[in-house]
């Protein structure tokens, strides 16, 4: 399936979180089972139509939204929440950190906003606590400051925390990123796990 209709259905349509969040263990350092997924952050909150032609023409992935600092942070949340288990891949393997980098350049401004707010406070709890940014602490040391928003119960009405915010905004958005690439998609269904279903047997393809 080409990425310019995966865009359109299944990604355009992704929640701002998930009715499960609040059920799943803390502090997710493994990667997650999809689920059924109800809106949050508030109601209408849409990702914007894309113009994919952009996107299909592009030919190395390339960061055009976050900054470096900011970027660096969502990789290391990517790799700590969907880390690689054994043969199938992580949120890094399937360039999970790239396309949302692509699809929240492309959102809403109030979108984009929960994202670069709460990577900024990522950045700004790793630095108090640690003297470093988020990008550089060691598995522990990042737990325990996402740890916070992982508990946080879910609800229809967002935290008002920009962290909290973030966390329960980013989490499915890099599940589905990740579940619904071509590198996991193929691997899954190479290790006849059952792993297809929802939005598996479609994925978006890297920006390579």
């Amino acid at each position: 399936m080409k990425r310019r209709s995966f865009f359109q259905t299944a990604v355009l349509a992704l929640p701002a979180g998930s009715a499960l969040l609040g059920q799943e263990p803390s502090p997710g350092l493994r990667p997650q089972t999809p689920g059924p997924q109800t809106p949050a952050g508030g109601a209408g909150m849409e990702y914007p139509k894309i113009d994919s032609t952009t996107a299909d023409q592009a030919t190395a992935p390339v960061v055009r939204f976050f900054s470096p600092v900011q970027f660096a942070a969502l990789k290391r949340l990517s790799d700590l929440l969907m880390p690689r288990n054994g043969d199938i891949p992580g949120a890094l393997d399937a360039q999970a950190p790239e396309f949302l980098d692509f699809l929240i350049g492309k959102a809403q401004a109030d979108r984009q906003k929960i994202y670069t707010a709460g990577l900024d406070a990522l950045n700004r709890q790793a630095a108090a606590k640690y003297k470093k940014p988020f990008a550089d602490l060691d598995d522990a040391s990042a737990a325990a400051v996402i740890e916070p928003g992982i508990k946080q119960p879910w609800s229809y009405v967002p935290p008002a925390d920009p962290l909290l915010h973030f966390i329960q905004a980013v989490r499915p958005d890099i599940r589905s990123a990740t579940m619904n690439s071509r590198e996991y998609v193929t691997a899954a269904g190479n290790s006849g796990g059952g792993r297809r279903q929802g939005g598996m047997g479609q994925y978006w393809y890297s920006l390579d």
